[in-house]
């Protein structure tokens, strides 16, 4: 019986829930998806954007959000950036455009989202 119980508490404890989620659209400015994500705890891991981004027009998102996993450097400017909490869930934000603001002829926008629970290859 102690041993059951000891195996469920194991299992629920290895099982941890993830952040809460804010609610996205697709064409949402990506600074307005970031502030939200941070104000619910999500943290920005820092990546070494060197390794992933491509190099020119590209650096300065690279060099502006630490949490950006990838950009490309052709076509629609997509780039994905990674959000972790303190349980080990990730949770993905794809982006289109190029520019860090609103301003920008090309303002870096909301795509796509996803969760990636347990997300330790990242």
């Amino acid at each position: 019986m102690i041993i059951t119980l000891l195996i469920t508490i194991i299992l629920f404890v290895e099982e941890a829930v993830a952040l809460p989620i804010p609610s996205f659209y697709q064409g949402m400015p990506y600074t307005e998806g970031r502030r939200k994500m941070r104000e619910l705890g999500w943290q920005t891991p820092v990546v070494n954007y060197s390794e992933t981004c491509s190099p020119g027009v590209l650096d300065e998102i690279c060099q502006a959000y630490p949490e950006v996993d990838n950009c490309s450097g052709t076509g629609m400017g997509f780039c994905s950036f990674t959000f972790r909490d303190s349980n080990n869930n990730c949770f993905r934000i794809i982006t289109l455009g190029r520019g860090l603001t609103a301003k920008d002829p090309q303002p870096l926008e909301i795509f796509s989202w996803s969760n990636i629970p347990k997300c330790d290859g990242y």
